[in-house]
Parts: C-alpha cells; sequence; structure tokens
C-alpha cells in the first residue's frame, strides 16, 4: 500500500500567507486522501494516525496514558481504539513490569506495515510545512 508523495503541492512557489495556508490544507487533504483512505477496512482514521505516530518512534514503547501526553493521541476514546488495536493484531501489550498499574504498546509487525508509510507521509508534510511557514512568515 505505497503512499504516492505529490511532490507538486510542496515545490510550488507561494508568497503570501493565505498561498501558504491553502498549501498546508490540500497538504493535509492529499494526506487523509492518499495515507487514510487507502488503509485497511477494519481501521479508523484516529487508528491509522496512533499507528502512524508510533511507526515514527522507532519502536519505543509507550503506555495509553504516554500516547495521550505526548499528542498522538487527542481525543476521549483512546482506550476503545487501542483495544481494537491490540484485538486486531496492530499492537502488542505488556504488563510494565515498573509500574504494574500500566501496560506497555509497541507495534506488531502487521501494525508497523500500516504506520510505516503513514510515518513516511507525516514526515514528509511536516518537512514541507517548516518550509512553507517558516517563523520570518510571521
Amino acid at each position: 500500500m505505497p503512499i504516492m508523495l505529490n511532490l507538486e503541492l510542496a515545490d510550488r512557489p507561494t508568497q503570501d500567507l493565505v498561498g501558504r495556508f491553502a498549501l498546508l490544507v490540500e497538504l493535509c487533504e492529499w494526506f487523509i486522501t492518499e495515507a487514510v483512505d487507502d488503509m485497511p477496512a477494519d481501521l479508523n482514521t484516529p487508528m491509522v494516525l496512533i499507528l502512524g505516530r508510533m511507526a515514527r518512534s522507532n519502536g519505543v514503547a509507550f503506555s495509553a496514558g504516554e500516547l495521550r501526553s505526548k499528542g498522538f493521541y487527542i481525543g476521549s476514546n483512546v482506550t476503545y481504539n487501542l483495544n481494537r488495536l491490540v484485538e486486531r493484531g496492530y499492537i502488542n501489550s505488556q504488563k510494565n513490569m515498573q509500574d504494574g498499574r500500566s501496560v506497555l504498546l509497541t507495534l506488531t509487525q502487521k501494525g508497523l506495515a500500516v504506520g510505516k508509510p503513514v510515518a513516511e507521509a507525516m514526515k514528509y508534510i511536516d518537512e514541507h510545512v517548516g518550509s512553507v511557514f517558516s517563523p520570518e512568515a510571521f
């Protein structure tokens, strides 16, 4: 499930703030269309984004609370989505040996297969948003 990067979006010159904002909107629309809509049917958008953000972290294990506090997930139903990801084999869950009150979450190979292309798309957007919205623009 390769994600096709639209290099024309980022290479288009933008001089004014409105043009830069329009480019940002196009990048986000592209991301949703290419990265999220092409994912397995058993995943919703927040699940895909969780997998992508976890894939960007190079195998680091997180608790559900850390996912929320680090901004990987914004919403009230994080537990629901994480439980579904564990049930469907995208995430491993194991008891935290240092803090028995929490579990640590890591990606399975199946989760990495979905998360890696999403992480690459996120990196692409990060790089190009920074070039479009530099501190000097404000």
